[in-house]
């Protein structure tokens, strides 16, 4: 079985990309988050696949994986990010030897930048190319989970460095203060819709940010009509989604010709 998160789209095609090619079932964890719903996991395998955050497997995703009953041999990790992964196979492995579960390992896969918060994302050809690399590393993530064999890398010393900032990452940088939304707002809802912590409330038909914000960056990136920024950090940056690239990617129809 693979469990996946995904804020902006990135990871959910990595997971798609891996059931397909492992023929494992494929579920969400985001709405059983959402719901509070800890029902127990029970598969062979378990493969879970995230975002990066702070270098680390995102903080609510360790929260659900200790409060779930995990009935399996061996459990596997992946992480997409933009650039690196830090230590956070350190984190994995303590986590599975919590759970009493064998660790297959945490492979990191690059996928285009989606943190418009601090980095902008890559332009559309460019991200094309990011992902058909992905594609290719997440072919030979799975060549090695059939063969049975541990997925990954030992973390460097920079690695471990930039995970164990993770806390203070966390507390100074993740906030959802700065979100603001500006007059072109059409009050759609759709940011509240893909909030996955449902930290987002719809108020006269404005979004109104609370307390519980991960900084998936889902709300800024998937508003229709821009109208969200993150302070002045994300002003003028491109707003990336998996699907806007993939949609950009498809040939357009041709019309039937005329008889």
């Amino acid at each position: 079985m693979i469990i996946y998160m995904s804020g902006t789209g990135n990871t959910a095609h990595c997971a798609r990309v891996l059931g397909e090619r492992l023929r494992e079932e494929i579920v969400d964890m985001t709405p059983k988050i959402r719901a509070g719903d800890f029902s127990p996991v029970e598969s062979a395998r378990l493969i879970v696949l995230t975002p990066t955050y702070c270098w680390r497997m995102p903080r609510i995703v360790e929260e659900y994986l200790r409060q779930i009953d995990i009935r399996a041999e061996r459990i596997y990790f992946i992480l997409t990010c933009g650039s690196g992964i830090g230590a956070a196979s350190k984190y994995a492995e303590a986590l599975a030897r919590e759970k009493k579960v064998a660790f297959g390992g945490l492979a990191g896969v690059v996928m285009p930048e989606n943190y418009t918060a601090l980095f902008s994302p890559p332009p559309q050809e460019e991200a094309r190319a990011i992902i058909g690399r992905a594609e290719e590393r997440i072919d030979e993530i799975a060549s090695a989970i059939e063969a049975g064999s541990a997925i990954g890398d030992a973390p460097t010393w920079k690695g471990r460095l930039l995970s164990g900032m993770a806390p203070l990452f966390d507390a100074c940088i993740v906030t959802a203060r700065p979100f603001r939304v500006k007059d072109s707002c059409i009050g759609c809802g759709e940011c509240a819709r893909r909030c996955m912590t449902a930290n987002i409330e719809m108020k006269a038909q404005r979004p109104l940010w609370h307390d519980r914000c991960i900084h998936c960056m889902a709300c800024i990136n998937y508003c229709p009509v821009e109208a969200i920024e993150y302070g002045r950090r994300t002003a003028g940056k491109v707003r990336y989604t998996f699907e806007s690239v993939e949609k950009e990617a498809r040939p357009t129809p041709k019309k039937d010709a005329e008889n």
